[in-house]
C-alpha cells in the first residue's frame, strides 16, 4: 500500500528541493506520453531515455540515470545467446513503447529478431519459455531477477546506453518545471543524493556514465 522505488525516491528528494508538490500517477507506459501531451501528468518517471523523435516534441532536463539495454536470456544461455546478431530467428520480448524497439528495428529492420511487444512483464515471457530472451534496461533487470530469484541471467555487452531523463512539454509550465527540476538534479549530481539512490536500489552507481 505504500510506493516504493529509485523514482519515488529521487523525486521525494525534487520535491524537498525545488519545493514541488509531487503527486505519483500511476499507468500503461505506453500511455503516459500521450498524457503528457494532454495536460494529465507534467512528466514520465521510468527512466525514459532520450532519442531524436522525443526531443523534437518534448523538452528534457539534465540526465539522472545511465541505463544499459542488455539482453536477458535462460539461465545457462540455453540458445548461446551473447549479442542481437544471436538473435536472428528467434522471439525476443521488448516494451511496448521502449526505446529497444526502434533500436533493434534500425539494425534489423526486416524482422529478422521477431519482437514481442509487451506492456509489462518482458523477464516472464523468457522465464516460461515464451520468447528466447528480452532487451532491457540492465539496471531494472538485475534486480527483478535477484529480488523474485528468477532463472535468468544478463548477457553480453551492452546493446545501447540509455540516456535517462524526465521529459515535459514544450510550454511556459513546461519550461518553467524542467528548470527546477534541472536545478535539483544537478545538486544531487553534486553532493552524491543521486550516487547514494543508486547504490541503495541497484547496488551500483548508474548516475554516471562510466
Amino acid at each position: 500500500d505504500k510506493q516504493v522505488g529509485f523514482e519515488v525516491d529521487v523525486w521525494k528528494e525534487i520535491g524537498q528541493r525545488s519545493g514541488l508538490k509531487v503527486e505519483h500517477v500511476q499507468a500503461a507506459f505506453s500511455g503516459l506520453f500521450g498524457m503528457v501531451d494532454k495536460g494529465e501528468i507534467d512528466t514520465v518517471a521510468n527512466q525514459v531515455s532520450k532519442n531524436e523523435e522525443r526531443e523534437k516534441k518534448y523538452n528534457f532536463s539534465i540526465p539522472y540515470c545511465y541505463n544499459p539495454l542488455k539482453i536477458i536470456v535462460p539461465k545457462g544461455n540455453p540458445e548461446n545467446i551473447h549479442g542481437l546478431a544471436d538473435c536472428v530467428g528467434k522471439k525476443i520480448a521488448v516494451g511496448i513503447g521502449g526505446n529497444e524497439v526502434d533500436i533493434i528495428r534500425e539494425k534489423y529492420p526486416n524482422n529478422e529478431i521477431e519482437l514481442i511487444a509487451v506492456e509489462t512483464g518482458n523477464l516472464l515471457q523468457v522465464s516460461t519459455g515464451k520468447t528466447s530472451g528480452c532487451v532491457q534496461g540492465a539496471a531494472a533487470a538485475a534486480v527483478e531477477i535477484k529480488d523474485h530469484d528468477l532463472p535468468l541471467e544478463i548477457v553480453g555487452d551492452a546493446i545501447y546506453l540509455e540516456e535517462d531523463a524526465y521529459l515535459f512539454a514544450k510550454n511556459q509550465r513546461g519550461d518553467a518545471l524542467r528548470d527546477k527540476v534541472d536545478a535539483a538534479l544537478k545538486a544531487m549530481h553534486e553532493d552524491g543524493r543521486l550516487s547514494k539512490l543508486s547504490l541503495k536500489w541497484f547496488g551500483y552507481d548508474i548516475s554516471k556514465r562510466d
